[in-house]
């Protein structure tokens, strides 16, 4: 996984959690079923985005742009 965004920090772990149906979490997390899974940053707690499984999790949590990057670069992925 790529370190975080916010501090820098390699020590990053994938959670997953019970979500509660009707609780105040549901605005928060309007993509996800009974099980939520998400990238946090054990060094300043940061979180990624919440996801309906592991792997799309990890995928989120990656998929941000290169920091070396100018924005008039193209990126691989972005069809250009």
């Amino acid at each position: 996984m790529k370190p975080c965004p916010f501090c820098g920090g390699n020590n990053v772990v994938v959670r997953q959690f019970v979500h509660v149906p009707d609780s105040q979490l549901d605005d928060a997390m309007p993509d996800v079923d009974r099980y939520a899974w998400v990238v946090t940053c054990s060094g300043c707690a940061a979180d990624g985005p919440w996801r309906k499984s592991e792997p799309a999790a990890v995928y989120a949590w990656n998929r941000r742009p290169d920091p070396s990057m100018t924005p008039n670069q193209s990126t691989p992925d972005d069809g250009a």
